[in-house]
């Protein structure tokens, strides 16, 4: 992991990643508005076909980015970081990942923002922090201990979490409890 570039070649995509997860975040902000609104105005159905509507625009518009890193990821960070065959070595792989996992995040991005437009911050924190401490921390540790881990397998463990985040958060969208918090 202390390989010479890694901590450039870390940087280099989440940089690049800020191309699609700011929009995303904006989209949220916009669902998260919208469920609060109709909410307050006792729509619990508006406010979840608001939240599916800026779901799927953020799915939309992130894989998009995310398709220009996938088959674009070594001009992209050659324009980061002109004349270092290193880095785009050591990030390419990482902006892949990035890439693949646009989707999921926009997944993770919508409905946590959503929940927590809705007043179900404690859940969103409980669920999120417990994924991260589970594969960002334990399993990061764990692996660190027994395999060689290399940047691009730390990215994979985010991915890894990333995922089951999202999954989570499907699954506490569809059963609905974060329309009925009470503020």
């Amino acid at each position: 992991l202390g390989s010479v570039g890694a901590l450039g070649a870390h940087i280099l995509p989440i940089r690049m990643e800020s191309l699609s997860f700011l929009p995303g975040f904006a989209v949220a902000m916009a669902g998260s508005t919208l469920v609060g609104q109709y909410l307050g105005a006792g729509s619990p159905e508006m406010a979840v076909r608001s939240v599916r509507f800026c779901w799927r625009v953020a799915v939309v518009l992130m894989t998009t980015v995310g398709l220009f890193f996938f088959f674009g990821r070594n001009h992209v960070i050659g324009w980061m970081a002109p004349d270092s065959e290193l880095h785009v070595a050591l990030a390419a792989p990482l902006l892949m990942i990035c890439a693949l996992t646009q989707p999921i995040f926009a997944t993770c991005i919508v409905l946590k923002t959503s929940m927590r437009g809705a007043g179900a911050t404690r859940m969103v924190m409980a669920w999120s922090f417990s994924s991260m401490l589970i594969f960002r921390v334990l399993a990061l540790m764990i692996l660190s201990k027994t395999i060689e881990l290399t940047l691009t397998g730390v990215w994979v463990v985010f991915a890894v979490d990333l995922l089951v985040q999202a999954v989570l958060f499907i699954r506490l969208h569809f059963k609905g409890k974060w329309l009925a918090v009470k503020i």
